[in-house]
């Protein structure tokens, strides 16, 4: 049986993670799948594999949220050819804008014992997930062979491609220069 097919076994089985990221997902099992384990992970995000130029796909990645994961709140998804992006947002962000507000009226005050400016914004709001499916590697090639050079430096195209993606959502969040740290 395919890995899809008896995973929710596996879940039922003492696995408490916040956050799955999953990978060779079968798109027509999807639902099945994440009807048997929306108790557990309502949230469930899968790859969109419809695009006219991945059309015969049919495998994804999707990334699951526990029920009881602090960060709920799914801000932007984004799907590429061989990734999933999620931008979530921590499920208290609401009283932490209203924290920020109150320290830059004080800042604005003159207040000395505010935090400084750059401490009170994004302070573990966002996080970012992604899951990705990269391109085989060429075991039965030796180490020299062109085709196995070719798809090693494809594998670090696609991980620096995603590396840029994740910053540029780094960016649309407020983070200074791309990166994801305050």
């Amino acid at each position: 049986p395919s890995a899809s097919r008896t995973a929710p076994n596996t879940f039922y089985h003492g696995i408490h993670a916040d956050i799955v990221c999953m990978q060779e997902v079968q798109i027509d099992v999807w639902s099945d799948l994440f009807g048997k384990l929306e108790e557990y992970y309502p949230i469930g995000i899968l790859q969109n594999v419809t695009s006219a130029k991945r059309r015969n796909h049919t495998i994804g990645t999707a990334i699951l949220l526990h029920k009881d994961c602090p960060y709920n709140h799914v801000v932007r998804v984004e799907s590429r050819s061989r990734a999933l992006i999620v931008v979530l947002q921590h499920r208290h962000q609401q009283r932490k804008r209203e924290k920020t507000a109150c320290t830059d009226a004080a800042d604005a005050a003159g207040d000395e014992h505010a935090a400084p400016h750059h401490q009170q914004h994004h302070t573990s709001s966002f996080l970012y997930v992604a899951t990705v499916h990269l391109d085989a590697d060429k075991p039965n090639l030796a180490l020299s062979d062109p085709k196995r050079l070719f798809h090693q430096q494809q594998r670090q195209r696609q991980l620096h491609s995603l590396l840029k993606r994740i910053a540029l959502h780094c960016r649309l969040d407020g983070y200074l220069g791309g990166m994801c740290t305050p």
